[in-house]
């Protein structure tokens, strides 16, 4: 990769990120817990846009990549094609970007889009050279009811590979897949634990609760729990965490450490602890959000004096901002533990006045939980 100054539209793309971090410091907000809406996205937008069209293939430096992990870390709404029609959006969203993270990043927008989200996915399902993007894709074809999609779902769970297994399932659940119980059959006798997890996932939402899961012993609350259990998140459960170099932080910061090591990191920065839950692959993120427990301790509802309530009004608000982001744009992730997280957030909210958070600084945590609650309920709906 070569190493230059920046391009015009490069440099363009540098100076509107510059300026978002200002508003943002200006504004009193972190990227990930925004509580204005930016008012020069439109801006943003164009040279965004502007710099993609300016790169071909093979002639990325690192300080356009860098440029453009940033500004897509940044679009935590979606809104960096906003001064684009969805048709106008194709030729930038399918270029052949070096960077994975990109690439996948590419791939959700285009999940939003309804007039070219098959279109996109198909692209990268038939070209993309990562395993992990491919897979995605085939997600999102299933989604589309895409009529080869069964058949490829079929053979990654012969590979016998656990995510691949744990795809396939999802893609015959999407596909609503006569083959699905079968599968979830399968799946429960499986001695992979992840495996089995992902099927009561499914089994659960489908309401398919009378599964023959391995030990009797184990009620469907019990095993739905082993999804966060106490469990520290093996290298396997990362999976390809070198794929995205936020997921590469979130691995630095938190693996092999237990939820209590990590109680210090959510009160002295929690809005970078949420912002490593959202990039961590489902079954660390799993486990790690039970972090977020320590707003039930007696320090974070005892009313002390501002002085010593060691950023607890943060912490709640990153946690309730966390499960909206999560339910909108990774909820296979947080539904299966979604019970419990909804038990913390309704904790959370109830105890506003407790954290000292200002409604006019964090918004009313009740109007926050009410959208939450709404969002649910609409996946649940979906699901069935």
């Amino acid at each position: 990769m070569k190493k230059s100054s920046p391009e015009p539209a490069t440099q363009a793309l540098i100076e509107q990120i510059e300026k978002f971090e200002s508003w943002l410091e200006s504004t009193h907000q972190s990227v990930f817990d925004q509580k204005e809406v930016y008012p020069e996205w439109l801006q943003f937008s164009a040279a965004f846009v502007n710099f993609l069209g300016s790169k071909k293939q093979g002639n990325w430096t690192e300080i356009d990549e860098q440029a453009i992990e940033t500004a897509c870390h940044f679009d935590l709404g979606e809104n960096l094609f906003c001064s684009l029609s969805e048709l106008e959006r194709i030729e930038p969203m399918i270029q052949p970007y070096s960077n994975v993270g990109v690439r996948m990043r590419m791939l959700s927008y285009a999940k939003r889009c309804k007039s070219i989200k098959m279109q996109v996915a198909l692209f990268y399902f038939e070209n993309d050279h990562s395993e992990a993007i491919r897979e995605e894709a085939l997600i999102a074809l299933s989604k589309e009811q895409w009529p080869e999609a069964e058949g490829h779902a079929l053979r990654l769970w012969k590979t016998r590979k656990t995510v691949d297994r744990m795809v396939a399932l999802d893609c015959l659940h999407a596909l609503n897949s006569d083959l699905l119980v079968e599968y979830l059959h399968k799946a429960a006798k499986s001695r992979d634990g992840n495996v089995r997890r992902a099927a009561l996932a499914i089994s659960s939402i489908k309401n398919i609760d009378k599964m023959n899961w391995p030990k009797k012993s184990e009620s469907l609350a019990e095993v739905k729990r082993q999804a966060a259990s106490n469990l520290v998140p093996t290298e396997e459960d990362w999976g390809d965490y070198t794929a995205d170099d936020y997921m590469i932080d979130s691995h630095e910061h938190f693996y092999g450490k237990t939820r209590e090591e990590m109680n210090s990191f959510f009160l002295e920065n929690p809005m970078e602890a949420a912002d490593e839950l959202f990039h961590m692959p489902p079954i660390p993120f799993q486990y790690y959000i039970g972090g977020f427990e320590i707003l039930r301790c007696p320090d974070a509802v005892a009313q002390k004096p501002p002085s010593h309530l060691d950023n607890y009004s943060d912490v709640a608000s990153c946690f309730l901002s966390l499960i909206r982001l999560q339910l909108k744009q990774k909820p296979a992730a947080i539904m299966p533990i979604m019970k419990d997280i909804l038990s913390l957030a309704e904790f959370t909210a109830a105890h506003q006045e407790n954290y000292q958070a200002s409604i006019e600084i964090y918004g009313s945590f009740a109007e926050r939980l009410a959208e939450i609650k709404s969002l649910y309920a609409d996946l649940l709906r979906d699901a069935k």
